[in-house]
Order: C-alpha cells, then sequence, then structure tokens
C-alpha cells in the first residue's frame, strides 16, 4: 500500500499547483480586458447620449429651450377664418413674443388668426427700416398686405395650417431680417420668428459670443412647429410640448 500512495503525494501537490497557476492566470486576464473594454464604453458615453438626444454637457438646458420654444411657436391661435382686424382691433390688441422681433424694434401683434408685424425707427442714427417685401409664397395672395413709409415696414397676414411665408425687412446698415410665419400640416401651432436679431453691421456678420450659427450647426433653423409627438424630432433638436422641436446645440441665430 505505501508503493501505492507514496506517487500519488507529490502527483497531488502538482496538479493543486497547476489549478493555482490556471486559476491565477485566469483571475488576472479579466481585469485588464474589462478595463480596456470600459475604455471605449466611457469616451463614447457623450456621442451615444447626443445621438439619444438626451441632455449632455454640449446641450443647452430644458428651460432656456421652452423659453426659445415660447418665443417661436405661440399657442391659442384659431383654425377659423375671419375678415382682416380694423384698425381699432389693433389698437387694443396686445403684443405678442416673437423671436428677434423686439431688439429688432420690430412691434408683433395678433388678433385671431391675424398676424402684423410693424417694424419701426425713430430720429436719424442707427440703423433706419428701409423696405418689406414677400420672399414666400412666390405667388400673390391677396390676404397678405404689406405697407411702406418713412421709419415704418409692415406686413399683414393670416396665419392657416400648410402656409409657409417668409417677408424679408430690410434695414440702413444693418441688412436684411427675414421673418417666417410656417404651419406645417399636422402640426399644432404655427411657427413665428425673425432670422436674426440686431447686432452692428451687416446680416451676416460674425457672432460675437463665439457660438456658431444656429443655421449652420442646426440646418437652418433654431426649432419650427412639428407634431413631434407622432414624428420625431431630427437628430440634435429636442421635443416640446408635442408641438414643436427645438435645436439642442449651444448656437447663436
Amino acid at each position: 500500500m505505501l508503493l501505492t500512495r507514496t506517487p500519488l503525494q507529490p502527483l497531488c501537490l502538482a496538479l493543486l499547483g497547476l489549478l493555482a497557476c490556471k486559476q491565477g492566470a485566469e483571475g488576472s486576464a479579466p481585469s485588464s480586458t474589462a478595463s480596456a473594454a470600459a475604455a471605449p464604453a466611457a469616451s463614447s458615453a457623450a456621442p451615444a447620449a447626443a445621438a439619444s438626444g438626451q441632455p449632455g454637457a454640449a446641450e443647452v438646458n430644458t428651460p432656456e429651450l421652452e423659453a426659445i420654444a415660447k418665443e417661436i411657436v405661440p399657442k391659442g391661435i384659431p383654425t377659423e377664418r375671419s375678415k382682416p382686424p380694423s384698425v381699432a382691433e389693433w389698437n387694443a390688441a396686445s403684443e405678442i413674443t416673437v423671436r428677434h422681433s423686439g431688439p429688432l424694434g420690430c412691434e408683433t401683434k395678433r388678433v385671431r388668426e391675424w398676424l402684423r408685424v410693424s417694424c419701426r425707427t425713430s430720429g436719424s442714427s442707427g440703423p433706419q427700416i428701409q423696405t418689406v417685401s414677400i420672399v414666400e409664397p412666390k405667388a400673390k395672395n391677396p390676404e397678405y398686405f404689406t405697407y411702406e413709409a418713412k421709419g415704418v415696414a409692415s406686413i399683414v397676414l393670416p396665419l392657416r395650417e400648410s402656409m409657409d411665408a417668409k417677408v424679408a425687412f430690410t434695414w440702413s446698415a444693418r441688412g436684411k431680417r427675414v421673418l417666417t410665419a410656417t404651419w406645417p400640416k399636422g402640426a399644432p401651432a404655427p411657427g413665428i420668428y425673425f432670422d436674426a436679431g440686431a447686432g452692428a453691421g451687416e446680416s451676416g456678420a460674425a457672432p460675437k459670443t463665439g457660438k456658431p450659427r444656429c443655421e449652420d450647426v442646426c440646418n437652418g433653423a433654431r426649432g419650427f412647429p412639428s407634431a413631434c409627438e407622432t414624428t420625431p424630432c431630427p437628430k440634435n433638436f429636442k421635443c416640446l410640448d408635442n408641438h414643436i422641436c427645438v435645436c439642442t446645440l449651444p448656437c447663436e441665430d
């Protein structure tokens, strides 16, 4: 019996040693593999968040986006058609907030579905309002009314579903600013906004904040009306209140 036991002891010790070495090798290998796999995940976290539309470090916060949305898409626009408002109705109407309208010296009012934007300048200093012209639609619309006089230029038009109007106002020194009034079919409300605010020099001057232009990074629009509850917003846009897509990238318009 001693002859059979004696060779088993060193054999068992050898087997135990091999098992210990194997466990040590297997225990150390996953740690390096796990750390190598974790590195790409950390570096790709930000792009993944951006692609999914989740807020990230390079995105504008939600309160700021909500403020922008209120300036672009006003609520409560009736869909019923009515006659153009009288002078008394316009005088009694309160001014509404439209993106970039105030800084440009433009007064924006709404009576029922009718919109009036009047840009004025007083005195001889600073950019002077000069002209107003309808860029879109190309065909003449009998419901669109423009008015020009010294120191004032105005447009009156109805906000109708499926419309897409662009109106150019020009100033001396400042150049051109384009008012957009658009109501895509299926969207619960229209979008109304100027493409750029006031600023020294010609339109097209470089932004002073160091941020890129919204027209460059947001495909031309900071925000637009959309039935985004059923039609998802494009990449880098966020759906707010199921009626507007707003660009989440920091930019200047």
